[in-house]
């Protein structure tokens, strides 16, 4: 096979020299990035005033919760609940899932992948929506000052790095274990991790409640992870898990099923006329303007500000590993220009400011939403399943915060 594998010479350097656009144009191209920021180069005037506010079917009584956390309990607003409480039960329940996956692969190749996977990510904070109200359903919530925070952020990030170390040394001892068929000491191992990590999490975080107040009449079994997450390897109508995902043991399992565009936004459009708003897991930071809170893929002209093309679509995106800086967030309307939907209206649950997202920005960059089984428009019913491998780039978006 011919050697692809080439030095860039000097010459190639000279040519690009003597072909480079040395042009008025471009040098104030160059002179506005310098001064005032590539963004503000790029901004796309024209574009902009084509933007206006109008919403017709804004939701206006939220019957959705503006905490991801708890999308599944209603508190009625009685109360501020201790998110200290939920995170030292987060990193319990993600531990215990740590050693039970590392117990399953305790027989494979300790550079198998899912062995490399599951042992690069060790504790990684943030999770899917139905792993947080799994906890709830579990453990209950308590009043935000029966279990305050104590933590900068400094000494967080910390302790997170040393639960991640500790996780990895109890891998090398269940794995020693097992090599020495001695099941009964595996197990003992696995209870003494779990117990020196309660030990270290009530020092840091201090010690749950006992007594937690249980949210009754969840709505956990009537939603549904809807995605639009196209590519060669993930097919239209079709339910997915991913292995190895996060998950509280013995509660329902992570699961989306992948529309079509048309219908993923039909199944919101639903939900949105019925007067609930739509939990959506997008990007945070592609072709936004943040100071006209907008998010518009025209919006700043990258390519004839820079001189070539930035074009990809969502399914090569995803599948050619583009870094997805992903977040959730409230979809409270939607505007209709000649039965074509042209626009949504976003909420920031954490500042409750409000921003525009055109549709074409929605299509390409929002990818799940969490709707409730009623209103999505292919039924959920013998639906053909598959179980995703561990490494699949749609990984990340599992994870959002």
């Amino acid at each position: 096979m011919d050697n692809f594998r080439k030095e860039i010479k000097n010459s190639l350097v000279d040519t690009f020299r003597e072909l480079q656009d040395k042009s008025l144009y471009r040098q104030d191209i160059a002179k506005k990035i310098k001064e005032k920021g590539l963004n503000f180069a790029s901004f796309n005037e024209e574009e902009f005033k084509t933007i206006d506010e109008d919403f017709s079917n804004e939701v206006q009584n939220f019957k959705t919760s503006f905490d991801f956390k708890i999308i599944a309990f209603d508190t009625n607003g009685e109360f501020e609940y201790s998110e200290n409480y939920l995170l030292f039960w987060e990193i319990f329940e993600k531990a215990n899932n740590f050693l039970n996956n590392i117990i399953e692969l305790s027989n494979n190749d300790l550079n198998e992948r899912n062995n490399h996977f599951i042992l690069d990510r060790a504790i990684k904070l943030n999770s899917n929506w139905l792993f947080y109200n799994s906890l709830i359903k579990k453990y209950g919530l308590v009043n935000k000052d029966a279990m305050p925070s104590n933590l900068v952020n400094e000494d967080f990030d910390r302790l997170i790095d040393l639960i991640s170390l500790k996780m990895r040394q109890s891998a090398a001892l269940i794995r020693r274990f097992k090599e020495k068929n001695s099941d009964k000491m595996l197990n003992v191992a696995r209870e003494k991790v779990l117990k020196d990590l309660f030990n270290l999490l009530t020092y840091c975080l201090g010690e749950p409640p006992v007594n937690s107040i249980k949210l009754e009449n969840d709505l956990l079994g009537d939603l549904f992870t809807i995605a639009n997450l196209p590519g060669n390897s993930r097919e239209i109508n079709k339910i997915y898990r991913i292995k190895y995902s996060d998950k509280v043991e013995n509660y329902p399992e992570y699961k989306f099923i992948n529309l079509s565009f048309d219908d993923f936004t039909k199944s919101v459009i639903n939900q949105i006329d019925n007067g609930t708003g739509v939990w959506v897991i997008c990007e945070s930071d592609k072709m936004s303007d943040t100071e006209h809170h907008l998010y518009d893929t025209e919006i700043f002209n990258y390519n004839e500000t820079l001189g070539t093309c930035f074009d990809l679509d969502k399914a090569k995106r995803i599948d050619y590993c583009e870094k997805l800086n992903i977040r959730s967030a409230l979809i409270v309307a939607y505007h209709r220009d000649n039965d074509r939907v042209t626009k949504w209206k976003m909420v920031n649950p954490k500042t409750k400011e409000t921003y525009i997202l055109t549709n074409t920005w929605f299509e390409l960059y929002v990818y799940k939403a969490i709707v409730f089984k009623k209103y999505i428009l292919k039924s959920l019913k013998n639906v053909e399943e598959e179980t995703l491998p561990a490494w699949d780039n749609i990984n990340s978006i599992l994870y959002t915060s």
